[in-house]
Order: C-alpha cells, then sequence, then structure tokens
C-alpha cells in the first residue's frame, strides 16, 4: 500500500518589525525611513522601536526611539525623517522591543544605495610659456561645487607631444568598425604622432602599438575601397562619397614607407575618381556654400598628394573666397602657396582668416557659417584645420600659439578631444605645430604650486 499525507503548520513571532524604505536614496535629499510592527497576539502591547542608520541624519536625535501603542492582532507604523548624508549606502537597522519581546531586521536588499544626480563638467585652461617666466592661473569654484565629487588636475607638458600621447592612450579602439570615416580617423593621428615622434627620435610605448594598429587599419581600409575609386561611408555600402574619398586620400599619403604597404595604386584611382564627380569636375551649385568648402578641400588633398590640379580651380576659388568659411580659406591659402609663395593672394586670405579669429581667455579659435553632417564645422575641426595650414607656412604667427592654446585646453575628462573626425584633425594639427616650431628640442627646468605648497618640479 502507497499513501500520502500533507499538512501545513504557519509560524510567526509574536512581535515582528519590517522595514520600509525606497529602493535608493540621493546625497542632500529630505527623506523618511519607516517600519511596521505587527502584534500577532491577543493582547495589546507596548513596544519600544529604534533605529540605527549609518549614514542619515535624523531631524531630531530624540527620535531615534519611539513608544508606540499596537493593538492586539494589530500593526503601528513608525516613520523617522532626515537628511541623507554623503556616501555610498545607508546601513538601517530597525529593532522593537516589548518585554521580553523583541525582533529586528534590515531592509530586504540589504544597505540602501546612495546615488547623486550630478552632471560631471570638465573646465580647462591651457598655456604656453615661450619664454623663462611665471604664470599665474585662478580657479574660480561655482557655488554648487562639491567638495566630495570633484578634482583638480594640474598638468606640466614639456610639449604637446606629451597631450598627444595622453589622447592615444585615452583611446578605446572598437572591436568592429561599422564606418570608412571611423577606421581612417582612428589610424590617422596615430599615424601622424608616430612620424612626428620618429622624426625627432623620441621612443614611447604607446608608438609601437600604433604602428601595429595602423598596418591593420591600412589594409581594411584598402580592402573597403569600391570599384569606383572611391569610399563610401559605411563599410557594407557600394555608394561612394567624394569628400571621405579626398578625407581617405589624404590618410593615404601619410602612410610611411616603412610600414610596407603598397598605397600607391589606391590612391591613384581615388584620384581618377574624385576628377569625375562634383565638386572637382566643376558641377559646382553657386549658391551651395557647403559644396564651396568641400571643392576647397577636395582640391587641396588632390594636390598635396601628387595628384594634378588645373590651376584655373584655385582661381575660381578664390574669385568665390566670400563663400569660404575661415578653415576653408587657409587651405586655399596653402594651395596657392604650391604654385607661388609670393602670390599676394596668399596674404590676403590669410588676412582674412585672422580678422574672423574669436579671442577668449581660452585662447584664440574659429567658427563656421556652414555646416552639415559631412563637413562638421564645429570649433575643434575649423580651429585645428586652420592650425594645421598656418603652421606649414606662417608657423611664428603669435596668432596660432593662442588657437593652439585653445586646442590644448578643449580635452575632456577622459583626456580626448571630441568625436573621432575632430580628434583626428585636432592630433593633426598639434603635430605640424609641434614639427615647425622644433619644440620637441626644448630644454628647462620647471616647477608649480597650488596656494603656496609645491606640487611638481624637475
Amino acid at each position: 500500500k502507497v499513501g500520502q499525507a500533507r499538512i501545513q503548520v504557519k509560524t510567526s513571532k509574536d512581535l515582528l518589525i519590517r522595514p520600509s524604505t525606497p529602493r535608493f536614496l540621493v546625497v542632500g535629499d529630505h527623506a523618511t525611513l519607516a517600519a511596521n510592527v505587527n502584534n500577532t497576539t491577543s493582547q495589546p502591547l507596548e513596544a519600544s522601536v529604534s533605529l540605527q542608520a549609518s549614514g542619515f541624519s535624523l531631524d531630531d536625535p530624540a527620535t531615534a526611539e519611539q513608544k508606540v501603542q499596537i493593538p492586539a492582532n494589530g500593526r503601528a507604523r513608525v516613520v523617522w525623517s532626515g537628511r541623507v548624508q554623503d556616501g555610498a549606502e545607508v546601513d538601517a537597522i530597525f529593532t522593537v522591543k516589548s518585554g521580553e519581546l523583541q525582533d529586528a531586521a534590515r531592509p530586504t536588499d540589504g544597505p540602501i544605495p546612495v546615488v547623486r544626480y550630478t552632471a560631471p563638467q570638465t573646465f580647462s585652461s591651457a598655456g604656453i610659456l615661450s619664454e623663462a617666466a611665471t604664470r599665474q592661473e585662478i580657479l574660480a569654484l561655482p557655488k554648487t561645487f562639491q567638495p566630495q565629487g570633484g578634482s583638480l588636475q594640474v598638468e606640466l607638458a614639456p610639449s604637446l607631444a606629451a597631450a598627444i600621447i595622453s589622447d592615444l592612450k585615452a583611446r578605446a579602439l572598437p572591436e568592429k568598425y561599422w564606418s570608412n570615416e571611423q577606421i581612417v580617423s582612428d589610424f590617422l593621428p596615430n599615424l601622424a604622432t608616430y612620424q612626428a615622434l620618429k622624426t625627432a627620435g623620441i621612443a614611447d610605448e604607446s608608438l609601437a602599438l600604433a604602428a601595429s594598429v595602423n598596418k591593420d587599419s591600412i589594409r581594411l581600409l584598402l580592402a573597403n575601397q569600391n570599384p569606383s575609386g572611391g569610399w563610401s561611408w559605411a563599410v557594407d555600402s557600394q555608394k561612394t562619397d567624394p569628400y571621405l574619398t579626398a578625407y581617405i586620400l589624404f590618410a593615404l599619403g601619410q602612410v610611411p614607407a616603412d610600414l610596407n604597404i603598397d598605397v600607391a595604386p589606391a590612391m591613384q584611382l581615388a584620384r581618377e575618381y574624385l576628377l569625375t564627380v562634383p565638386p572637382m569636375n566643376n558641377d559646382v551649385n553657386p549658391d551651395d556654400r557647403g559644396m564651396f568648402n568641400r571643392w576647397v578641400f577636395c582640391a587641396y588633398i588632390m594636390q598635396s598628394t601628387g595628384g594634378s590640379v588645373d590651376v584655373g580651380i584655385f582661381d575660381n576659388l578664390y574669385f568665390n573666397r566670400e563663400k569660404l568659411d575661415a578653415w576653408a580659406k587657409a587651405l586655399l591659402a596653402q594651395s596657392l602657396a604650391s604654385f607661388s609663395p609670393t602670390d599676394e593672394r596668399i596674404r590676403e586670405l590669410a588676412t582674412d582668416v585672422e580678422t574672423t579669429a574669436i579671442r577668449t581667455a581660452t585662447g584664440a579659435h574659429w567658427e563656421s557659417l556652414e555646416n552639415d553632417w559631412q563637413t562638421p564645422g564645429s570649433p575643434l575641426f575649423s580651429t585645428a584645420v586652420v592650425v594645421y595650414s598656418f603652421a606649414q607656412r606662417d608657423p611664428a604667427n603669435p596668432l596660432l600659439a593662442e588657437a593652439v592654446r585653445y586646442l590644448s585646453a578643449q580635452r575632456g575628462a577622459a583626456g580626448r578631444w571630441g568625436a573621432d573626425y575632430e580628434r583626428a584633425w585636432v592630433i593633426l594639427a598639434l603635430n605640424r605645430y609641434m614639427q615647425a616650431t622644433g619644440e620637441l628640442q626644448g630644454d628647462f627646468d620647471f616647477s608649480a604650486a597650488l596656494n603656496g605648497a609645491p606640487l611638481a618640479e624637475g
């Protein structure tokens, strides 16, 4: 014979306490913690209920322990009000006692997490000492500043190379590229820095990694070239784009011989493609200011990478110079200089660029009137291209040092500049300036102090 039986036994303490708390707390908030006390006996009880909570400051410390009357088979709710202190969590212990009966409990999920609803901001200032001198920087803290949530970083760099390398180290390479622009904007800064420091005879561990990454990225880029000779924005697309093709052509022109990658055939195909599409085929809408900017960009790169460009194109662009943004005028001036360094139009274009500079306490920068998804005329991009051009033609220009100071101050909290495309041009510009001014050969003593207390020297 087989049998089965089942009985249910329900047990309960005579006196229970159940915490009633939020899932999280916010630093500085005025909040309440509560507990429900249950009396499961047939007699009313007078109980003493108390709270011990680290990280929670009660409005009235005398309320930490409270007396309550609990009816037979009834319950009572006890509440504590207070301020959430700075910390990672609030560890609350609730206790109830009545005669020989007692109970204690913590919140079901354990200590209550404490969060901060803040938006981190980085305020930067940069300066350049071109001769033996002392500079004082005054940092004004906002009234809402929370000492426990902020930090001060003082960086003394012997050259721009230090800032550039810190950005390369801050950059985490994505596992999968979805865009050809992403590929070129990733390896181009590494390539420029690799070349600059190698030429100066400076060794850095990050450069060995950069060289390896460059090879893989360049091969991937060559494999993604469309049969037309151009490149598309998406790696799996056949829709070529002239502006992106010119950008990639420019990057391939920077590939040094020691990487042992033959990029010449791909560059020739790219030049042939660019000559057949707007704007290089002179099919330009006279009302499209952005098209004129892109025309300068493509023509400059065609010329700088060894392609044949009719001087009439640059004459036409100069005639329409009022439609160009500052960065495009700077590139046009550099293109004209390759034909004749004494061309009077070069000085006129440079003057136009200089007079449109916006000077602030953090340096000098340029903004663009024309912005679109292909030529993001952000202050970072516009300023970087102007610096890139001026550093080759007029490195001693005082305005150039102010523009470099602006770029140096625009790094975010992670130590890098803007989006990939902006970052690429900023590092290209700083590398060009660094080489043109010879600052890698600097030899000097330095020191820094905060409120009179020494920070660094060497």
